[in-house]
């Protein structure tokens, strides 16, 4: 569907950037925003059994490394936060 609507001249710019960017059509970019707007807005049912369902964030590989097995969790976030030592 056509419509028209009316757009800053600073943020269409800033759309065509994107668009160009990431190789997409204008149009594309702009309907994928919208529907970004309308899922957060839409309405939820109630969560009637009160669960909660945390999704399936694994990876691939061989499990915790070797150098880790006995570390304790104190250790483990801080070199999370500075990193391995390679």
């Amino acid at each position: 569907m056509k419509v028209t609507v009316t757009i800053s001249d600073d943020l269409l710019s800033e759309a065509r950037a994107v668009a160009e960017r990431d190789s997409v059509d204008l149009g594309r970019l702009i309907e994928n925003g919208l529907q970004l707007v309308v899922d957060r807005h839409r309405v939820r049912p109630a969560a009637a059994s009160g669960t909660f369902r945390l999704r399936d964030a694994s990876i691939d590989g061989n499990g915790l490394h070797p150098d880790f097995w006995r570390s304790s969790w104190m250790r483990l976030a801080d070199l999370g936060q500075r990193g391995w030592p390679r």
